[in-house]
């Protein structure tokens, strides 16, 4: 476990989004064994229908390409109508599904292939951030006018 996280003695919570049951469970099996609480879902439908059930809740939403680049739009997009801070992170497969996931309000996207730990390494980073998505977004906009 990270040591900050260590330090504070809280119990994060991570959403996870996979098509594959076999990387879901992999991956929730590694949050876990991390100490982190973790929901998972297998499509967009039930990604929204746990974050919308629990937005108050969850740290971080961990989606893959297939999700990102499905219904990543809809997805990213209604998780930032119900709480613009969300710190999301998507995995994806294609240079042009990174694009669109980072348009529409991904903090963090990440190329496959990318093990658990690396994944975990990640999260925590992203959990350790202060600066939201909005935050960065806003700030870009400032400067460009």
């Amino acid at each position: 476990m990270d040591k900050a996280r260590a330090e504070t003695k809280t119990k994060p919570v991570i959403l996870i989004a996979d098509t594959s049951p076999y990387i879901l469970y992999t991956l929730a099996g590694t949050f876990q064994l991390n100490n982190f609480t973790v929901y998972t879902a297998t499509t967009a439908a039930e990604c929204l229908a746990i974050y919308s059930g629990l937005k108050d809740s969850i740290d971080m939403v961990l989606m893959d390409g297939a999700i990102a680049g499905d219904q990543g739009v809809e997805v990213i997009l209604n998780i930032r109508r119900l709480k613009r801070d969300q710190k999301i992170m998507a995995v994806v497969e294609e240079n042009n599904a990174k694009a669109m996931a980072m348009r529409v309000g991904a903090d963090v996207v990440v190329m496959k292939p990318i093990s658990p730990d690396m994944v975990l390494h990640q999260v925590n980073d992203m959990l350790l951030q202060t600066e939201s998505f909005m935050d960065r977004k806003k700030a870009k906009f400032q400067r460009i006018h």
